[in-house]
C-alpha cells in the first residue's frame, strides 16, 4: 500500500500485475486506489516479460512483478519495458526474501522493493514487513502513508517541504519488540537461504530429465533460493499419478487438477477483486469516473488462461532447509524412482536447473 501511494497509484491509474500470486499485491493496488490488470506468468511462474505490453494502457504508472516461491520474475526485460513507457517498478519479495538477481537482491531493482517477515514467510518473526528505496521522495511519500503523524519528518509540523509530500497517512508501524526480534532475523537470512540453495541443488543435480515433464523456469540459478521444487506434467492426469506416486514413497507433494477449489493465489478466484465490490456499495475503484471516464475496462474471467493451465497442472514438492545430504540424495533417489515408472527419459528434455 505505501509503495504503490508513493509511486502515485491512485484513483484512475493501472498496475500490472502477475496472474499467479497471493491476492495481496493486487489489493494493495485497490487500497491505493488504482486497479490491478493481469498479466500472464511463464514457466517460471513469474510475470511474463513478453506479454507485459500488451497489457499498457494510457493508465498504466507501475509494474509490479512478484518473486513467487523463492524464485524471482526475470528482471533484466521488466526493467527495459518499463524505463521504454516511463513507469514505475514495484517489486513483491515476500516469499523470496534474500533471492537475488544477476547479483542483485530482489527488491533492490526496480523503484521500491517490499518484503514480509511474517513468521510464515523464509524470515521473520510477528507480522509485518518493510519497504525499501534509493529514491528519497519515494522514501519520503512511503513514510507519509506509514507514519502519518509525521515523526519521520525533520521538523515535524512543519509545512510541505515540496509538492506531494504530505497527505493522509496511517499508523503501519511495527512495534517495537517484533523490530528488535526482525533485525536479530534479518542478520540469518543469507545463511538460512544458503541452507535452502544447498539442499536444491543437491536434490536437482540428481534429477534425470524426462519427455513428458517440463522444470519450472529458473531465472537466476545462483540466486535461487529453491525451498520448492515445481514442475509441470504434460498432462492433469499425469500430474495427479506422480503427485500420488511421490506420497507413497514418503516425498510431500501436491497437485491441484484442472477442477481444484477456489484459490486467492489465482487471479480468477480472487473475489473480493474480481467481483469489482468496495466496502461500501458503488464505493470501489472500478466504479470511480475518473477511472471509467479514462477508458478504464478489464476483463477478470480467466484473463491469464496459461497462468491458470500452469497453476494446476503444477506438482510441487516442498525442501527442508534442515535435510542433511543423505536426505537430499533419498528425495532424489525417490523422485527420479516415480518420473522413470510414468515418464520416458530424454537427455535433451529440460535442465531442473
Amino acid at each position: 500500500h505505501a509503495a504503490f501511494a508513493a509511486v502515485g497509484v491512485g484513483p484512475g491509474k493501472e498496475v500490472i500485475c502477475p496472474g499467479l500470486g497471493f491476492m495481496a499485491t493486487s489489493m494493495a493496488v485497490i487500497m491505493a486506489g488504482g486497479v490491478p490488470v493481469f498479466c500472464e506468468v511463464d514457466e517460471s511462474l513469474q510475470l511474463d516479460p513478453s506479454r507485459i505490453e500488451e497489457c499498457i494502457t494510457p493508465r498504466t504508472v507501475a509494474i509490479a512483478p512478484t518473486h513467487h516461491w523463492g524464485n524471482m520474475a526475470d528482471m533484466g526485460p521488466i526493467m527495459r519495458v518499463a524505463r521504454k513507457h516511463g513507469l514505475k517498478v514495484v517489486e513483491d519479495c515476500a516469499q523470496a526474501p534474500g533471492a537475488k538477481y544477476r547479483g542483485k537482491y530482489v527488491g533492490t531493482i526496480g523503484d521500491i522493493g517490499c518484503y514480509s517477515i511474517s513468521s510464515y514467510k523464509i524470515i521473520g518473526g510477528g507480522e509485518g514487513g518493510l519497504v525499501v528505496t534509493n529514491d528519497a521522495r519515494l522514501y519520503e511519500r512511503a513514510l507519509q502513508i506509514i507514519e502519518g503523524g509525521g515523526l519521520w519528518r525533520p521538523v515535524r509540523f512543519a509545512a510541505p517541504r515540496y509538492k506531494g509530500e504530505l497527505f493522509p497517512g496511517t499508523n503501519y508501524r511495527l512495534s517495537e519488540l517484533e523490530s528488535a526480534i526482525n533485525v536479530v532475523q534479518l542478520a540469518k537470512l543469507d545463511t538460512i537461504c544458503a541452507r535452502h540453495r544447498d539442499v536444491s541443488r543437491r536434490i536437482l543435480g540428481q534429477l534425470k530429465r524426462f519427455r513428458e515433464v517440463r522444470p519450472q523456469t529458473i531465472n537466476d540459478r545462483n540466486g535461487y533460493i529453491g525451498y520448492q521444487l515445481r514442475f509441470f506434467p504434460a498432462t492433469f492426469a499425469l500430474s495427479k499419478q506422480i503427485a500420488e506416486a511421490l506420497r507413497a514413497e514418503g516425498i510431500g507433494a501436491g497437485t491441484r487438477g484442472k477442477e481444484h477449489a477456489p484459490d486467492w493465489h489465482m487471479n480468477a478466484d480472487m473475489f473480493p477483486i474480481v467481483l469489482r465490490t468496495g466496502h461500501t456499495p458503488g464505493g470501489a475503484v472500478f466504479d470511480d469516473p475518473r477511472w471509467l471516464k479514462r477508458g478504464g475496462k478489464v476483463n477478470y474471467r480467466h484473463a491469464c488462461p496459461l497462468s491458470e493451465d500452469l497453476y494446476a497442472r503444477e506438482v510441487t514438492v516442498g525442501f527442508d532447509q534442515w535435510w542433511s545430504r543423505t536426505d537430499c540424495d533419498r528425495v532424489a533417489a525417490g523422485i527420479n524412482k516415480v518420473l522413470s515408472t510414468f515418464c520416458t527419459e530424454d537427455a535433451r528434455g529440460k535442465k531442473w536447473l
